[in-house]
C-alpha cells in the first residue's frame, strides 16, 4: 500500500494573519552536482586571476580572458544562489486581511513584497503545461528554482505566480485554504 505523502507546506493561523511556509525543492542531484561544479568554479575564480597578473600575455589574449573571467563570475554567482536556494530556500506568505506578503529567503537573502488585497484577484491553481517546445524556458526556470510555482493571482495588470516548491495537489489544499479565510481574493480584479 502507498503511503500518502506528507504536505511539504506549513499553514498556521496566527494573531497576524494565515501564515503559509514553503520549502524549496530538494532536488539532491542538482545540489550533489552544483556543489561540485562550484567547487571547480572557486579554483578556476582564484587561479586564472593569479595566472593573469602572473604572466604576460599579448593584449588579444588578455582581453579574452578578462570576458572569459568575467562571465565566468556571473555564471557562477548566479549557480552559486541556485544552489544556496535549492538547499536553504523557502518562501512564507503572510496573507492578514488587508496585505498578501510575499517572502523569498535563504541564508543569504530574504525579501517582502507585499500586495495589496484590494488590488489581489483570481487567486488561483495553475496547472504547470506538459512543457511543448514553447513552454521550454518555463520549465527550465522553474526547475532551476528561478521562478514559477502552482499558485498564482493577479494583482493590477500583472500576473504573479508562488508555490515554487509545492505540486499542484498540495497547491489546491493551500489555496483552498486561503480562500476559506479571505474570499474576496477569489474575485477577478
Amino acid at each position: 500500500m502507498i503511503q500518502p505523502t506528507p504536505p511539504r507546506a506549513t499553514l498556521t493561523d496566527e494573531p497576524e494573519g494565515l501564515r503559509i511556509t514553503i520549502p524549496a525543492c530538494r532536488h539532491w542531484g542538482l545540489i550533489v552536482f552544483l556543489g561540485i561544479w562550484l567547487c571547480g568554479w572557486a579554483i578556476g575564480e582564484i587561479a586564472v586571476p593569479l595566472t593573469f597578473l602572473r604572466y604576460a600575455a599579448p593584449w588579444g589574449l588578455r582581453a579574452f580572458i578578462l570576458v572569459w573571467l568575467l562571465l565566468w563570475t556571473v555564471i557562477g554567482l548566479s549557480l552559486g544562489y541556485v544552489w544556496i536556494w535549492t538547499v536553504s530556500g523557502r518562501e512564507v506568505l503572510l496573507v492578514d486581511g488587508k496585505d498578501l506578503g510575499v517572502s523569498r529567503r535563504s541564508w543569504i537573502s530574504g525579501r517582502t513584497r507585499r500586495f495589496p488585497m484590494a488590488e489581489i484577484g483570481g487567486l488561483r491553481v495553475d496547472p504547470m503545461p506538459l512543457y511543448p517546445f514553447f513552454e521550454w524556458w518555463r520549465f527550465t526556470a522553474s526547475l532551476w528554482a528561478v521562478t514559477g510555482g502552482h499558485i498564482r493571482f493577479d494583482y493590477a495588470a500583472k500576473t504573479y505566480r508562488l508555490g515554487r516548491g509545492i505540486d499542484e495537489a498540495e497547491a489546491k489544499m493551500v489555496v483552498s485554504r486561503i480562500l476559506e479565510r479571505f474570499p474576496s481574493l477569489d474575485q477577478e480584479s
